[in-house]
């Protein structure tokens, strides 16, 4: 662990109070360059980064942090006004470094107890961001040996608390049972239109090959696919994705096709043609990570989409953060004055999915329902044992 921070008074709180809940290493920098130091010569788990400091503040250590490609937990404290610090954590995440949390000073001991839970949830080596990357020839090469498989995240009604669908991630698994996450290939498969469109059809078309023998038994499920820009760029896409679904007895109306925002904002007129051949063949269209990225009024009013997902920023945290609750609260109503079902991606406890239930949101995924799992996880997780392997 490393403390940084300008005050003396809170460094020492601070590691009492880490050495309170376990046996930690704990290190003290009174700032940025102090910081450097040490972050040169150790590796560090977690670092506590005051914002407002002399000499080097914050934010330069953040971008310091990314330059390393630190692939440990940050929290932000500060005793500065809260809308500061939500600023500060924007700019740690784009630069792809991982936030466990944000408080203002003085911290509790709940809380830092909290943002260690969090830490050992979401940086578990398996789960870190700066794994080894794949090269675009392994990744090719995955896709020819079909090594490209599909994971699976349980999404429940939180109405009535059970199984609604499931969302397909992609993974790519060697010869050696080595599982290779996203973070490892999807950058560079976006670099390539063909790579990127061979991947997506690899993993879509294993998951609806596992996907068909749950309708089989659960009629009602659903399945959510990402489909990037890139992808749907190619006017053929649709069509292909119809043509697998009825190689697989997968009805349209049960696959769900997620776009990120950010996919809304480069070349309109061709995703518009896309997103308009997978409605006319009845699939249906979800806008993910919601609130993140460019979609506006007018394309929810012109563009046929029937779910809204809200980024799992703010649903995370919107029982403790009065901005990420508003926001939370006002997508709903905004969803439902368009008449579309709202998911909530991120959900890590009761209290925050019984929130949302009262909210009106429909369906609820996170960890506390389950990570991302193999299909036989899957069905013995939700005692669907009447399932027949594909």
């Amino acid at each position: 662990m490393l403390i940084i921070d300008d005050h003396a008074v809170i460094r020492r709180t601070l590691s009492a109070c880490l050495n309170g809940i376990g046996n930690f290493e704990v290190y003290e920098a009174g700032d940025g360059e102090d910081a450097r130091q040490l972050i040169a010569d150790r590796q560090f788990d977690i670092i506590f980064c005051d914002i407002n400091m002399p000499n080097e503040n914050g934010i330069d250590v953040l971008q310091y942090l990314a330059e390393q490609h630190f692939s440990g937990g940050v929290v932000l404290i500060s005793s500065t006004d809260e809308t500061l610090l939500k600023a500060s954590s924007l700019l740690a995440r784009q630069f792809n470094l991982a936030i466990i949390g944000v408080a203002e000073k003085p911290i509790q001991r709940h809380t830092v107890l909290s943002f260690l839970i969090k830490a050992n949830q979401h940086l578990a080596p398996s789960e870190q961001q700066q794994l080894t990357p794949l090269s675009a020839n392994a990744i090719a090469k995955a896709i020819d040996d079909a090594n490209v498989i599909a994971f699976f995240q349980p999404q429940v009604c939180l109405k009535t608390q059970q199984l609604s669908g499931v969302e397909a991630l992609a993974r790519i698994e060697n010869d050696n049972g080595e599982v290779f996450y996203p973070s490892q290939f999807i950058e560079i498969a976006e670099q390539s239109d063909p790579l990127m469109l061979a991947l997506t059809k690899a993993v879509v078309t294993d998951a609806l090959a596992k996907f068909a023998a749950l309708l089989a038994v659960e009629p009602a499920l659903t399945l959510s696919i990402n489909i990037s820009a890139r992808v749907l760029i190619d006017q053929t896409f649709p069509h292909w994705l119809q043509a697998i679904c009825h190689q697989y007895s997968v009805p349209p109306p049960r696959v769900i096709c997620e776009l990120t925002e950010t996919a809304l904002a480069s070349h309109p007129s061709l995703l518009t043609a896309s997103i308009l051949r997978l409605r006319l063949f009845q699939f249906q269209l979800s806008i993910d990570d919601f609130g993140t990225g460019y979609a506006s009024i007018e394309q929810l009013h012109s563009l046929p989409f029937q779910e809204l997902k809200i980024d799992q920023r703010f649903v995370a945290d919107c029982l403790t953060d009065l901005r990420s609750r508003v926001v939370v609260e006002q997508t709903i109503q905004l969803a439902k004055g368009f008449g579309m079902s709202v998911v909530a991606e991120g959900i890590e406890s009761a209290d925050v999915a019984g929130f949302l239930a009262l909210k009106q949101c429909d369906i609820g995924q996170g960890y506390f329902y389950a990570k991302p799992m193999r299909y036989q996880q899957l069905i013995d997780a939700f005692g669907l044992n009447k399932v027949e392997s594909p």
